[in-house]
């Protein structure tokens, strides 16, 4: 596996992830991604948290009116590969889950968010931080261009990515299941701080053939 250097341009990754767009182009934005250690509600031990930050863009099939602000079917994914115990040590888990979105308005601001249990993170010594991860994106089955702030930063040479890439085709299937949407975890309930900024999800069990099936 090769996952050496962050490089000083970023931008190379277009040349394994399809190339970058002006943001204002996008139907959907990435505007942050971050991570946290969090206890759930009644459950021992700390999940790994990955909150994905979306702004909506203009409608990816265009028109006018009402319905003209709104894209449908919003597909995220997102991938990791966590450093199993000493980081020095160069083992590596690869995780990948997915959230669907019904629906999200022109300038609206929507938060999906992915966990890893706390029997994984204390089994395997977990980081709160991945060492690199990914968020890919799709629209009505449509995969969208990656920007700069859909990768990390252990992602900016094409060989880092390509790698990344290699391993989460042959690696995360194993571990399809593992990392969960938050519909499918105890901090989805209307009571946790999260709720209210959360979107209306299309839900789906995380099996492997549902993960591979329609990913950007």
């Amino acid at each position: 596996m090769v996952f050496t250097g962050c490089g000083r341009t970023l931008v190379c990754l277009a040349l394994v992830f399809a190339g970058t767009v002006a943001a204002a182009a996008q139907p959907v934005t990435v505007q942050n991604v971050r991570f946290a250690r969090d206890r759930a509600p009644g459950v021992d031990g700390h999940w790994l948290e990955a909150a994905v930050e979306l702004r909506g863009g203009p409608s990816i099939e265009g028109g006018e009116g009402h319905a003209a602000r709104f894209n449908s079917r919003l597909e995220v994914v997102f991938q990791a590969a966590y450093a199993v115990g000493d980081p020095a040590g160069g083992r590596y888990e690869f995780y990948r889950s997915r959230a669907k979105i019904a629906a999200l308005a022109q300038n609206q601001r929507a938060f999906v968010y992915f966990y890893l249990p706390p029997e994984v993170v204390d089994r395997d010594r977990l980081e709160r931080e991945p060492y690199a991860w990914r968020v890919a994106l799709a629209v009505d089955g449509q995969p969208l261009p990656n920007a700069p702030e859909q990768y990390s930063r252990t992602l900016g040479e094409p060989q880092a990515a390509q790698s990344f890439l290699r391993r989460i085709t042959e690696d995360a299937p194993k571990n399809d299941g593992v990392l969960l949407p938050i519909y499918l975890t105890p901090f989805y309930q209307r009571e946790s701080g999260r709720f209210r900024d959360l979107p209306s999800f299309i839900r789906h069990e995380p099996t492997s053939a549902a993960s591979r099936e329609g990913e950007p």
